[in-house]
């Protein structure tokens, strides 16, 4: 049974219904003295203490870890099971579940009759014509300026859009635009530009004029960079 001796038949040559194990605390002292400080710790008691009322009340009502506060209410005993107030007994009235779900009739949610339309005479927007009113986004109506100001912020339909501003080209950051290599260019520039890249490093006087009349008639007479560069790879590519 728990708690119960259990009998293991040593012999103990005592007798193990009367003897009590351990060293005591009177005529040989355990620890050298050390267990009287243990028995008088344990067995210690603090004196009471009188302090004010203002004192122990702020005690009673200051925040402990782990515990509700105490707000000076009184006792647990002394309040009342159920908090609040009861609701009304008319179904009526309106609480706070109707005031969030409403209890408005289909004519009630309807739009009102003049919505979007102006009650001021003369500024009624009601018009015979059939033409749309007002300044379209794409000014596509107006022609462009061969030299764009700055601080003009018009989009004229050659505007980027929204996947260009995610997913620009690879060189938009040095600010070249797909229509840089593209587009037809002076041959000494296009000379110029493969030169200084050292692609034409290989290539004699002679093969690079070649280059430059294959990217010419491939392109109906305007080269460009794209069209240069795909002319000058053909040639690389048969003298290996």
């Amino acid at each position: 049974a728990p708690g119960e001796q259990k009998q293991r038949g040593y012999n103990w040559k005592i007798d193990m219904s009367t003897h009590k194990f351990g060293v005591g605390v009177g005529s040989q002292t355990a620890m050298n003295g050390a267990s009287f400080g243990v028995t008088s710790a344990m067995a210690q008691c603090e004196p009471p203490r009188i302090t004010s009322k203002k004192t122990e009340d702020f005690k009673n009502t200051h925040d402990q870890l782990g515990r509700v506060r105490n707000l000076g209410h009184g006792s647990k005993e002394s309040h009342p099971e159920v908090y609040g107030k009861a609701p009304p007994p008319s179904s009526e009235v309106w609480d706070a579940r109707s005031c969030i779900e409403g209890d408005y009739t289909f004519e009630e949610q309807a739009p009102d009759a003049d919505l979007g339309k102006s009650h001021t005479p003369g500024f009624r927007n009601i018009t015979t014509e059939s033409r749309a009113f007002g300044v379209p986004t794409v000014r596509s109506d107006i022609p462009k300026y061969a030299t764009r100001s700055i601080a003009d912020n018009q989009n004229y339909g050659d505007d980027v859009n929204a996947q260009y501003l995610l997913y620009p080209p690879q060189f938009a950051a040095m600010g070249l635009e797909d229509t840089s290599f593209t587009g037809p260019l002076p041959k000494e520039e296009v000379l110029s530009i493969f030169k200084e890249s050292g692609c034409c490093d290989t290539l004699s006087e002679a093969e690079v004029e070649a280059v430059w009349e294959t990217a010419k008639q491939d392109a109906d007479g305007s080269v460009s960079v794209r069209s240069f560069q795909a002319a000058l790879n053909d040639l690389l590519e048969a003298k290996r």
